[in-house]
């Protein structure tokens, strides 16, 4: 996620210097050999000089805390933190309780400009960090803010992991189209092809999900008969919930 963020913010140079700190130059992919960005590979190797604007944890949250402790010195930075699951208090114990904190949840299509961002901040986030932190979020996509914290695994479990499912659910047409008797190479290709396609129509078309869906399906179709499959006792919801309910149940333990 750190690298799905960090290629547009290059690209569209939103800072005058991007400071880059991880053990592993590799996950960079070059982009450390662009104007404006530098590399170092631990936070105790920056120069004494720079005095960062905004900081951004993007790291897994079972390290999460080993890596803020490195972080203390910078008392004026803003600070925004990807790590799924760690609740405000824990960066306000580990920094301090003065310090500006985001939780900030975007998705994988960050890498394109296309993500779903959710956004909640501490009480000493000023006007000024929100307005920033937007410039720098609505450069991956659409932002939103969340008042309630409680609701961020939630949120989480829908767009966060939300890729995913898309994803998953291409995989499954396509072995589906395969078992039913489709060269395997071509299944595939149809599968993916309606998802980018249907998702590019829906950005034009900006017309509900129900009435999207409602469209294609001609009375006494094909469609809808397959429909009629999915939603009789609410078999896709039912299972759906599940998975949502999982993933936000994961991210309350995370946060334990």
């Amino acid at each position: 996620m750190g690298f799905a963020m960090l290629q547009p913010w290059v690209s569209k140079h939103a800072a005058e210097n991007i400071w880059v700190v991880t053990p592993d130059a590799a996950s960079l992919r070059g982009l450390q050999e662009k104007e404006g960005v530098r590399h170092v590979a631990y936070p105790n190797t920056l120069p004494s000089d720079v005095k960062p604007d905004v900081i951004v944890f993007a790291v897994k949250p079972q390290i999460l805390e080993e890596v803020i402790a490195e972080y203390t010195a910078y008392r004026h930075s803003l600070f925004l933190s990807v790590a799924a699951g760690k609740k405000l208090d824990v960066y306000e114990r580990k920094l301090s309780p003065a310090a500006r904190i985001v939780r900030v949840m975007p998705n994988l299509p960050a890498k394109v400009g296309e993500a779903a961002t959710l956004l909640v901040g501490n009480s000493q986030v000023t006007m000024v960090d929100i307005k920033n932190t937007e410039t720098l979020l609505g450069m991956l996509g659409t932002t939103a803010w969340l008042k309630d914290e409680s609701l961020m695994d939630a949120a989480t479990a829908l767009s966060g992991c939300g890729p995913a499912y898309f994803y998953l659910l291409s995989d499954i047409l396509g072995e589906l189209g395969h078992e039913m008797g489709l060269p395997k190479d071509l299944s595939t290709a149809l599968a993916k092809q309606t998802m980018i396609g249907s998702a590019g129509l829906w950005k034009q078309d900006m017309l509900p999900a129900h009435t999207m869906h409602q469209n294609i399906a001609v009375k006494g179709g094909l469609t809808e008969a397959a429909l009629q499959e999915l939603t009789q006792n609410d078999a896709l919801k039912a299972l759906m919930r599940k998975a949502l309910v999982a993933a936000s149940e994961r991210g309350k333990k995370l946060s334990d």
